[in-house]
């Protein structure tokens, strides 16, 4: 690796915006492609658009990886336009995104080499010894697995095939004592307890453009052929030119439905603390957030109201895009729903909580008059109906990147024009957007506080999340695995692990 290496890397992630995980506003909000400068094989510049005190912390993100630029350039697709089609585009860059994506030896310059991969199922993993150079890791293979049932997670756990992993809430004190008394949980025999506060942030993101895909094209959801889902006029023209979910009220009314107490009481078993606004507690500008949103369907359905969203539409008649019936208001019952289609509910299968959450708003919304639909989606599908913005409710979490309050605030409200947009809400606050910008390049504290408070009483009105809760959990692992101290930020890296050898 050489500071070439590094510049392109970065240069790669801009150029190419991280088509599929959409990390680039990291990297974007600090610098352009043109900020970079290689000085020598071990040295290199950056020169950042504007001040930001977290920069340094930006790049020890996974966004700042640096790849072999020598293999990327002899895999990289590059397509010319055709001058012959003045009215078409076909010009096109990969960044050789293809031939990463099946992480070959010698992508990149990380701990691990990959061994094998089977996506969405598996990945084996082995040291890349020249990484660990004193060669004092004891660690010779990694295996993760991804296994969407929660019980064979637990029998592999209890089998010893698995040292650790993720663990339903329900099953983890069959291998703790203490452990209604959380900071003072302890292992039983052969594991190991721990609790841990951290900084991951649990959340339902609400979709203001949703889009439904075409007929016929149910197997195949991509932006070419899905669509706008346009149900509502909004600037009273007569023609629909919006979607209701654009309409802050009906946003404030979602949010007055969930009842976040049974969330983080019930479903997390206490495991899940209030949080008001996007900026964790115990983090820097917590104290410019208050609770303003609860469980109210009296406020929601009134909300509604009030925005003119009355029941008049047959409910069976409601589909995803398509036309609703209207019921004659004479003939109306009270039995008809408010909104003019069924808004879709995502949450994906083996996340227990997620899935029972969506049932929970589902069921509370249908009592106010509100249709929707949804079940249990395989990751892969989620995370396409995720990136197509087929879908208007989607359950979701937040685990930090990096120490500033800006890592919340800009991916979960700013607009994908001030670098945000992190959860393809489609959202776009003008006033917000500038308040969010002015706090990221700000020193001066008195002036963050004032700018995060005017994004938060912002926001309260026009919000595009329901902020659920704050995870203060417990981990169990074996007692031969052997961890770095627990750290808030971010999740467990695994080469954080160690593994005790064999008596």
């Amino acid at each position: 690796m050489t500071a070439e290496d590094v510049v392109y890397s970065w240069e790669r992630v801009n150029e190419m915006a991280s088509p599929l995980s959409h990390v680039s506003w990291i990297t974007e909000q600090n610098f352009n492609t043109s900020g970079l400068t290689m000085i020598d094989d071990t040295h290199f510049s950056v020169t950042l658009m504007q001040p930001y005190a977290g920069f340094i912390s930006t790049i020890a993100y996974t966004v700042g990886a640096i790849v072999n630029k020598d293999l990327c350039e002899a895999n990289r697709i590059v397509t010319a336009d055709d001058p012959a089609t003045a009215d078409v585009d076909e010009s096109s860059d990969d960044w050789c995104h293809g031939w990463m994506d099946e992480a070959p030896l010698g992508a990149g310059t990380g701990a691990y080499i990959v061994d094998s991969w089977t996506r969405e199922t598996s990945i084996v993993l082995t040291p890349n010894w020249m990484y660990w150079e004193d060669g004092g890791f004891n660690i010779n293979r990694f295996t993760s697995q991804i296994v969407t049932e929660a019980s064979t997670r637990l029998l592999a756990f209890q089998d010893g095939e698995a040292d650790f992993g993720s663990l339903n809430i329900e099953d983890e004190p069959e291998f703790c004592d203490n452990y209604e008394d959380g900071p003072n949980v302890v292992g039983k025999e052969g594991f190991v307890c721990t609790y841990r506060e951290s900084f991951t942030i649990t959340l339902s993101a609400m979709n203001v453009m949703p889009k439904a895909l075409d007929a016929g094209e149910e197997s195949n959801n991509t932006d070419a052929n899905s669509s706008l889902v346009l149900n509502h006029d909004c600037d009273m023209d007569g023609t629909m030119d919006c979607n209701v979910m654009s309409q802050s009220a009906v946003r404030k009314a979602i949010a007055y439905a969930f009842d976040y107490d049974t969330a983080r009481r019930d479903t997390y078993s206490g495991q899940l603390a209030p949080v008001y606004g996007p900026i964790p507690n115990g983090f820097l500008y917590d104290e410019t957030q208050s609770q303003v949103f609860s469980y109210d369907l009296t406020i929601a359905e009134q909300t509604l109201e009030d925005a003119g969203f009355i029941k008049q539409y047959d409910c069976s008649s409601l589909t995803v895009a398509g036309a609703p019936t209207v019921v004659a208001e004479g003939d109306r019952d009270g039995d008809e729903c408010r909104l003019p289609n069924i808004l879709r509910i995502m949450a994906n299968e083996g996340n227990d909580y997620r899935i029972a959450m969506a049932g929970q708003i589902a069921q509370s919304l249908g009592s106010i008059g509100v249709a929707t639909d949804g079940d249990a989606k395989p990751w892969a599908e989620y995370l396409t109906m995720y990136y197509t913005s087929t879908f208007e409710i989607r359950f979701s979490g937040w685990a930090p990147d990096y120490l500033d309050p800006d890592n919340y605030w800009t991916p979960f409200a700013a607009s994908h024009d001030a670098g945000g947009d992190a959860y393809g809400t489609n959202y776009h606050n003008a006033a917000l957007d500038e308040n969010l910008t002015a706090a990221r390049v700000s020193t001066d504290d008195a002036e963050r506080t004032q700018l995060y408070s005017n994004a938060f009483a912002l926001w309260t009105e026009d919000p595009n999340m329901i902020i659920i809760g704050q995870g203060n959990g417990i981990s169990v692992k074996r007692t031969d695995i052997v961890s770095a101290p627990w750290a808030a930020i971010g999740s467990a890296h695994w080469f954080d692990y160690d593994k005790l050898p064999v008596a």
